[in-house]
């Protein structure tokens, strides 16, 4: 991938190897699924001295599990433990109910939707009647997905910090961003994984009949946005 609208700064925009291992073993009653995820991104090797640590962090090398469970069919019950994906809602694209899967969001608007939704450690249970579904689903980890860091990319933050004027004691001003001078910036999140006071629940019931298709849907859910602090900012916590 290369960069069109900064080809002098850095032409090359991404070099990037992947690497999936899927195993997925069925049976009657029960169906077990490990996938993982394995990648590195050689453009950030190029030049890293042109990138701050977290955005090689972020962006250079990357290896999770796509998901991890196991799931049980009993009659008209379905269990589902572990690491799993669940698409919430209904929609051709993305739903505005969708507020379960996490979202890898560090390359805004370049990444397949199938690539956008990240599992997410979860309990399911569902159970079928005729052309009803009930289903209740606890969240156990408070995660958030992937996004670019401060000064990463796709970040806004390096403009508006070269445009915020800072005064400088003895007369004139220079900008923030070169106020930062080599100080880096990250994102710290809380809650932390595996909080046991953030557990998230969810649940719906479906019915999907002839001509007519029903939904209720009923959750408490953490701001997956979330709310930008600086209130514990210092030299410590820049670094």
């Amino acid at each position: 991938g290369a960069w069109t609208e900064r080809p002098k700064e850095q032409s090359l925009a991404r070099a990037r190897q992947s690497f999936d291992l899927r195993l997925d073993k069925k049976a009657e009653n029960y169906r077990l699924l490990v996938a993982g995820h394995l990648e590195y991104d050689a453009a950030y090797r190029y030049s890293s001295e042109d990138f701050d640590e977290p955005t090689l962090n972020a962006y250079e090398f990357l290896a999770h599990f796509r998901e991890a469970y196991i799931q049980w069919s009993l009659g008209k019950w379905d269990i589902t433990l572990g690491r799993q994906k669940v698409i919430w809602g209904e929609g051709m694209a993305i739903s505005h109910l969708e507020a379960v899967s996490p979202r890898d969001i560090r390359e805004p608007g370049l990444a397949d939707l199938e690539d956008l939704r990240l599992p997410t450690t979860a309990s399911r249970l569902g159970y079928f009647r005729g052309m009803h579904r009930f289903e209740a689903l606890v969240i156990h980890e408070p995660f958030f997905g992937y996004r670019t860091p401060p000064m990463g990319p796709y970040s806004p933050m390096p403009e508006i910090l070269a445009d915020l004027e800072m005064p400088l004691p003895m007369g004139g001003s220079v900008s923030a961003l070169e106020a930062l001078g080599k100080t880096q910036l990250g994102y710290s999140r809380r809650p932390k994984k595996w909080a046991y006071n953030k557990q998230q629940f969810l649940s719906r019931w479906l019915y999907n009949g002839e001509g007519l298709d029903l939904g209720v849907y009923a959750a408490s859910v953490l701001d997956r946005d979330g709310i930008f602090s600086l209130s514990e900012l210092n030299a410590d916590s820049l670094v």
